[in-house]
């Protein structure tokens, strides 16, 4: 079994904020890893930095014995990501989302069909398969992005908040597709929702102002 380990890791803006402050853990990549924390707490950074998206000011940090930052071109091989911001193309139905996800990955043309329709079939998408995602619900175009990372096959997947903003019962759905996908992969899940992190979690990590508390 591997692991993520973060080792004083520090993020430093160009506005003198710091973001994270020596921050360390090891968790073995399995199941579902929470990280809780109010809005502007650095669990954002955190995650970008993990997911080789943003360098830290100081630290070092591994996952599965890929170093963050000397090898993120063959880690980026192994993992995914939602960020806080992402959201479904507009102009492009599900299938195509899922499809060029997988192309822009490195799948051949009739590999990233398989993947696409079994991830979104999984998730209970392939009614809407052929449907442009800006007729979808909230919580609908929400499943089209997990839907697409999931398709990857990649072993560790981050997602950063991905339940803020949809109402409970799209919350509770999505919750349990996170579950049954936490069995086969590692998600490393942030979220300011307490009863969310016990619903999903099997570790949990609070973090505060920067620090690990």
């Amino acid at each position: 079994m591997g692991k993520l380990e973060c080792n004083s890791l520090t993020k430093v803006y160009q506005d003198r904020r710091k973001a994270l402050d020596n921050v360390s853990f090891s968790v073995e990549t399995k199941g579902i890893f929470g990280l809780i924390g109010r809005n502007g707490a650095g669990k954002t950074t955190l995650i970008r930095i993990l997911a080789t998206e943003l360098q830290p000011t100081a630290g070092t940090a591994s996952i599965n014995g890929y170093d963050v930052f000397k090898q993120e071109s063959k880690l980026r091989e192994h993992i995914a990501i939602v960020p806080q911001e992402a959201r479904a193309i507009r102009w492009m139905t599900p299938k195509q989302m899922v499809y060029s996800y997988l192309l822009w990955r490195g799948y051949g043309y009739n590999q990233a069909k398989k993947l696409a329709d079994e991830s979104l079939a999984k998730l209970g998408l392939a009614q809407y398969t052929n449907v442009l995602t800006s007729r979808l619900s909230g919580g609908t175009k929400r499943k089209v992005l997990i839907a697409t990372v999931m398709a990857s096959e990649a072993d560790v997947i981050f997602l950063d908040e991905p339940t803020t903003g949809l109402d409970p019962i799209s919350r509770r759905e999505l919750w349990e597709i996170l579950k049954t996908l936490g069995k086969d992969r590692f998600i490393f899940l942030t979220t300011h929702y307490l009863e969310e992190a016990e619903q999903l979690a099997d570790q949990i990590a609070i973090l505060k102002e920067g620090q690990l508390v």
